[in-house]
């Protein structure tokens, strides 16, 4: 294998990280909105990011959030929000 090939592999690896920690933090805002209305980002990060914590941010969170709304699970984030702490996603 060369470094080109390395590199492309490690690249494809990142993506395919990124975007299933993207589908784990939906599924934990999908599964803690069966029994809430809403969830507040920075009191409930924990519950948000769980097996993510430390390893997925605010990026994550966004596309996660815009994959719910898209599918009409949540209301559509506040786009020009520059900081998600204080917003809550809301169940429709």
């Amino acid at each position: 294998m060369t470094k080109v090939d390395a590199a492309r592999s490690a690249d494809e690896q990142e993506k395919e990280l990124a975007e299933w920690f993207v589908e784990l933090v939906a599924a934990n805002i999908r599964s803690a909105l069966v029994t809430r209305s809403a969830l507040n980002l920075g009191a409930d990060i924990k519950l948000i990011l769980g097996s993510t914590l430390s390893l997925a941010g605010e990026p994550t969170i966004r596309k996660a959030w815009d994959l719910l709304a898209k599918e009409g699970l949540v209301d559509a984030r506040d786009k020009s929000e520059q900081s998600l702490w204080k917003a809550q996603i809301r169940k429709r």
